[in-house]
């Protein structure tokens, strides 16, 4: 059983479980489970509660009836596998639909055979599913599209207007850019740009201040 995927398990349990705020409860899982790439566990984590609603959007094509009942175990491992196979492009289907069937053996086992068929249906289906894009109601569209909550986006059209709401919601789920500062007491920012550019990353001077950097 992957130790990373262990560990955002019991991280999203402690959130839903118990309404625990997001990076406390990653850390705490972080620190208990010591997995080799935390990395990894903050996007599947973060990335799953950002866009539950589009998960669950297509996972509820899949699953006909009593989608909302199912146990927590059960939803954690389908929206996590879910995020992976539908927003994660490193990962590759077979290995998310493994991994997520693996854990249901030890979390959710007697629901293994249910994990399993769901998230190979939405591998074999997901370009051919039902994309919450088309939905005429505009409301829908975008909160399905954008996994925001109803009341959030109805206010906002009214506010703003449709196209001003969809750029807004398109521009708060973008991905941010990754800055770092210089310790200029231990390297300057010309020596540090060039060993950037010696390594596996890019930097770029950034905008904000002579001492930090974008990271490409």
């Amino acid at each position: 059983m992957d130790c990373s995927r262990k560990t955002a398990y019991f991280a999203l349990k402690r959130i839903w479980e118990n309404d625990a705020y997001s990076q406390m409860a990653l850390d705490l899982e972080i620190k208990k489970y010591k997995p080799e790439n935390p990395a990894f566990v903050r996007e599947l984590v973060l990335g799953t509660l950002t866009w539950q609603r589009r998960l669950d959007y297509y996972l509820r094509q899949l699953v006909k009836k009593g989608y909302r009942k199912l146990p927590l175990s059960v939803l954690i491992l389908l929206r996590t596998g879910a995020y992976e196979i539908l927003m994660m492009e490193s990962i590759p289907d077979y290995a998310a639909v493994n991994e997520s069937v693996q854990l249901a053996d030890h979390f959710a086992h007697r629901h293994v055979s249910f994990v399993n068929g769901v998230l190979r249906n939405l591998s074999r289906k997901k370009e051919i599913l039902r994309s919450p894009e088309i939905e005429s109601d505009s409301v829908i569209r975008l909160c399905e599209s954008y996994s925001y909550e109803e009341e959030t986006v109805r206010h906002w059209i009214q506010e703003y207007g449709e196209t001003r709401t969809e750029s807004v919601l398109a521009s708060l789920n973008k991905r941010r850019p990754l800055y770092i500062t210089v310790n200029t007491l231990k390297v300057s920012p010309k020596r540090f740009q060039e060993e950037m550019e010696h390594g596996s990353f890019a930097a770029e001077p950034s905008e904000f201040s002579p001492f930090s950097f974008r990271v490409k």
